[in-house]
């Protein structure tokens, strides 16, 4: 199972003292289902690495909450904003560095900002398409998001009410 450190390794090249610097800082943690990472109100000043399980991405807009990313494993988020939150889906294993470590790194963090960026970019992307569409983009391009995630939150990621996704699995 990668960790955070071979996923910083992959994206872009790190020295010796990097890599000294950012493994005596890393920390892990494990998640029951259902449990808040980071809650609603609380900007945060990590980078985060799910290693294993599922993690969602939530906004909240008013009185209603959105679910705006869902996180497998192997998959990064950096910037969570004061209205939203993460929330393992399933027992998840995260790790975390600050975001701090990265102020001597600007092009890191960049990398980083960037492919969180084209995963938001992407999921704008999908709402411009029918549920329909969705759902079979969802079955084509990541299906082990679909095996792995419950239907209340697939449903919240595509936009649509639990009845809808229902009777769209149906027609398929």
């Amino acid at each position: 199972m990668a960790n955070l450190i071979d996923y910083l390794h992959q994206l872009f090249p790190l020295t010796d003292a990097q890599h000294n610097v950012l493994s005596s800082t890393i920390q892990s943690r494990d998640y029951d289902a259902k449990t808040w990472i980071v809650k609603t109100g609380r900007p945060s000043a990590q980078v985060w690495f799910v290693e294993a399980g599922v993690a969602g991405q939530f906004c909240s807009m008013g009185d209603r909450t959105y679910c705006t990313g869902i996180i497998l494993n192997n998959e990064t988020v950096n910037t969570l904003f004061p209205n939203y939150s993460l929330q393992a889906l399933d027992h998840t294993t995260v790790e975390f560095l600050p975001l701090a470590l990265f102020s001597n790194l600007p092009y890191h963090l960049h990398c980083l900002q960037e492919r969180q960026w084209l995963h938001t970019a992407a999921h704008l992307q999908l709402m411009h398409l029918r549920p329909i569409d969705r759902y079979r983009h969802l079955l084509e391009y990541k299906p082990q998001l679909i095996q792995q995630v419950s239907s209340t939150h697939l449903a919240s990621y595509i936009g649509i009410s639990l009845g809808s996704l229902s009777r769209l699995k149906g027609r398929l």
